[in-house]
């Protein structure tokens, strides 16, 4: 995710009458343009505030009772539904932070029943992602699986700075063979790992 950068332009500012009387004291110039100073400061510190209101808000939707769409995160595996043991739970966040520490890449993995108020998951997905801050901003360089047992949905969200890698086709490849099969044999533990490791292997190649 890039910086964005502002720049405030301020046009037909009229500067006091006094400040062009050639004998004009310095230290009251000095005054006027630190007042001057002050205000645009003021002025771009209010507009930044009001913009990263506005980008908050959009990542951070609500449902019809004012609750906030997304839990907050617990961790690189976020089993909210409660499908996979600890010792699987384990496995998953050593295979993702061995993965990190090779390449800087962050991988998450959640669990959820319920999308609301999403109509699709693959935009939970990708707001989630940008939620969560998932992948470093300089690089966009994350990926988070979401699994909901109760939908009979998963998906594969990433990045666009390592897109070239897990293309769509790749995801949807590793989603049908290596995790689908797992999940409709209620083996959701060997899905997951499945797929990790999978996506793991070819960011790694």
């Amino acid at each position: 995710m890039a910086a964005e950068t502002r720049r405030i332009l301020i046009r037909n500012f009229v500067i006091p009458e006094i400040i062009q009387v050639n004998y004009m004291p310095m230290r009251k110039i000095f005054a006027v343009l630190l007042f001057i100073q002050s205000f645009v400061f003021i002025l771009s510190a209010q507009n930044g505030k009001q913009e990263e209101k506005g980008k908050t808000e959009q990542v951070t939707p609500k449902t019809n009772t004012g609750e906030k769409a997304f839990p907050e995160p617990i961790g690189w595996v976020n089993d909210f539904e409660e499908v996979i043991d600890s010792a699987e739970e384990e496995k998953l966040t050593k295979l993702i932070l061995d993965h990190n520490r090779k390449t800087s890449n962050q991988i998450s993995i959640v669990t959820i029943s319920s999308i609301a108020p999403y109509q699709y998951l693959a935009d939970y997905a990708k707001d989630i992602s940008n939620a969560w801050g998932v992948g470093e901003k300089e690089k966009n360089n994350g990926v988070t699986i979401i699994y909901s047992k109760a939908l009979h949905e998963v998906r594969i969200a990433t990045g666009y700075g390592i897109e070239n890698k897990l293309t769509d086709s790749i995801c949807e490849k590793i989603v049908n063979e290596r995790m689908i099969p797992p999940f409709k044999a209620g083996d959701y533990g060997k899905g997951l790992i499945g797929g990790v490791t999978e996506i793991i292997r070819v960011l790694e190649l």
